[in-house]
């Protein structure tokens, strides 16, 4: 009898390889899906958060409250803006 421990070897014709397929899949599944306990991921979270904010800024604007304008000669001066500097390289 052969021994197949610590290697790897895939099983295409045998039932066990259509099982393992099928979990392998499952599980990938399962990654896309949403988790249904309502939790929300970090970047999800954020996107909301920012979904917020920019709705309170349309309100405002459509009130009056907040208004959008360029900069005059006189505040650029005194603000100029400023320089970015480089983008570093990953090493």
């Amino acid at each position: 009898m052969r021994s197949f421990r610590g290697r790897r070897f895939a099983c295409r014709s045998s039932r066990l390889g259509s099982v393992v397929a099928d979990e392998q899949g499952k599980s990938e599944d399962k990654e896309k899906a949403r988790p249904k306990s309502g939790a929300k991921t970090q970047r999800e979270r954020a996107e909301e958060k920012r979904e917020e904010k920019l709705a309170l800024i349309r309100e405002q604007i459509a009130d009056g409250t907040l208004t959008i304008r360029q900069m005059t000669p006189e505040e650029r001066k005194k603000d100029p803006p400023r320089k970015r500097e480089p983008k570093r390289r990953r090493s």
